[in-house]
């Protein structure tokens, strides 16, 4: 029971391609900056159309 559990276990980690890696990482900023930009307006403003252009620019920005 415990020898087919044994060869399936190696040494090579099973992680994403680096590609995969830097595009979820530039979608995890976009995330946070668009929301720390809509929060941030929003402490100035209640106009939804001022944060939701904010927390737009700043995706768009962080994915560029």
């Amino acid at each position: 029971m415990i020898d087919w559990m044994l060869s399936v276990q190696n040494d090579i980690a099973r992680l994403p391609s680096l590609v995969w890696q830097q595009g979820w990482l530039c979608a995890g900023w976009s995330v946070v900056i668009a929301w720390l930009g809509a929060w941030f307006v929003g402490r100035w403003t209640t106009r939804k159309d001022a944060k939701v252009a904010i927390a737009t620019c700043g995706a768009v920005w962080v994915g560029l």
